[in-house]
Formats: structure tokens, sequence, C-alpha cells
């Protein structure tokens, strides 16, 4: 049997949450972001079993990358990346524009949410709730046990939608992981060279291109001060900061 890639990424982390979750085995934490944590460490402070068993697997339809193969250095969105917050498991799609949680027991689907672009990279989950970019510009925050969207914001200055890659997707495209970090949800937008918006330059070459705006985790919003700007780079210093420009949020 032909398994791509893209399956078999979702196979392997379904056979390892449902695993560990096991009455038998130790307990594991959640894999709440890219990489686990903010720092991307790519490690648990889990222990592993020995011997780990299939329980369920779904076959997903095959990515469909921002970049075309030939561009080595930009394929980051060839698999899906799943992350897992109690016993949901949420799963980003770049080829319906979506957000999905399955039951990491039985591998059942329990909702779906669809954003106005492509899901390229990792949702973030904490809290109850599920925060996701997408190529849309927009940040989302979802219920974790629902799926309903509590809120969004718009990482550009403005809403306009052009054409890339075959997709409809912002000017400013919300094209990153979310990072979580000292109760806050941080995310970038924008790809393009471009000059900034009228009123954002100061605030944008205040936090070395990243904070124009700041957003709570319940959706409020206020002006970007210096004194958030300076909490927004030493956080990102913390963990190693970002590859991108963009809008900084909290």
């Amino acid at each position: 049997m032909r398994i791509n890639r893209a399956t078999c990424a979702l196979l392997l982390f379904s056979a390892t949450i449902w695993t560990l979750a096991t009455p038998h085995s130790c307990s594991a934490g959640d894999w709440p972001m890219w990489r686990n944590n903010a720092a991307r460490s790519s490690a648990s402070p889990d222990d592993l079993p020995e011997t780990l068993h299939l329980q369920w697997m779904r076959k997903l339809p095959l990515a469909r990358p921002a970049w075309p193969a030939s561009q080595t250095k930009l394929q980051f969105d060839v698999s899906y990346e799943p992350v897992v917050l109690g016993r949901r498991m949420f799963v980003g799609s770049n080829v319906n524009d979506s957000v999905t949680a399955y039951d990491t027991r039985s591998g059942e689907e329990l909702w779906r949410f669809y954003t106005d672009g492509p899901v390229r990279f990792a949702p973030a989950a904490a809290n109850g709730r599920v925060y996701a970019c997408s190529d849309d510009g927009h940040l989302y925050c979802l219920n974790a046990e629902t799926g309903k969207q509590l809120w969004k914001v718009n990482g550009g200055p403005a809403v306009r939608p052009i054409i890339g890659n075959k997709r409809l997707v912002s000017s400013w495209p919300a094209r990153g992981g979310v990072v979580l970090a000292d109760g806050n949800a941080y995310f970038a937008a924008s790809i393009w060279p471009s000059p900034p918006a009228p009123g954002l330059a100061a605030a944008l070459s205040g936090a070395a291109g990243f904070a124009a705006s700041v957003f709570c985790s319940s959706g409020g919003a206020r002006p970007a001060t210096t004194a958030v700007r300076s909490l927004a780079m030493r956080t990102m210093s913390k963990v190693g900061g970002f590859s991108a420009g963009g809008t900084a949020f909290f």
C-alpha cells in the first residue's frame, strides 16, 4: 500500500499519542504547538514507551505547498503538522483552508472550521483555545471543544486579496506558526517587501519590524505602547526570535 508523506505524518503522530494515553503506559503532556514549545525544541519531557502500536489512521489529501519544489528552501508546508491538547488533535490544511479536530482515541472527526485561505503552518492550542494563521492574513482563535470562532484579527494594514500560486490570498498573508509564550499568542503577517501602511512606520521600527498592534488573547485590542513593544522584543529574544516580519499580536 502506498502512503504519501502527508498521510504518514498524521499516522505516526496519532499512533504515538494514543499509545501514551493507554492506562498501562506513562501519562504524557500535550503537544500544543509546532515542535512542542516556543523554543521549537522538538522534545517532550515525557518518556515514550519502547513499543508503539498503531490504533487508527486517516488518509488526508496530498498537501499543496505555496512554492514549487524547485524552491528547496521554502518547502515548509509539504506535510501536515498536528498539535494535541488533551484528547483532541488539531490539523491545519493548505488544501481546503481548514482546521480540523480529531479524537486522539478513535480518529473520529469532531469538527472542522474553514478560513478564507490556506492554513500552511501548525495551529497552537492552550487553555481550551486553538489559534491558527491563514493566508487570508488573519489569526483565528477557536473554541477547542466546539470549533466555534471566538475572534479573529487581521495582521495587515488592510484587506487586499491577490492571486498567489493560483490561490486567493492576502497581500499580507499570515504565513507562520503561532507562538505561545508567557500567556501570549504571537504571529506575523506579510512576506513580500513593501512600504508600511501610513501610521504604522513608527511602531514597526520600534519593535524591529514586528509590533504594530497588540491584541490580548481574550480578543481586546489596544495600541502598541513602548512598554508593550519592549515586552514583545524580550519575549522574541527569549524564544529565539522570528524569521519573518509583520505584526506581532498578544
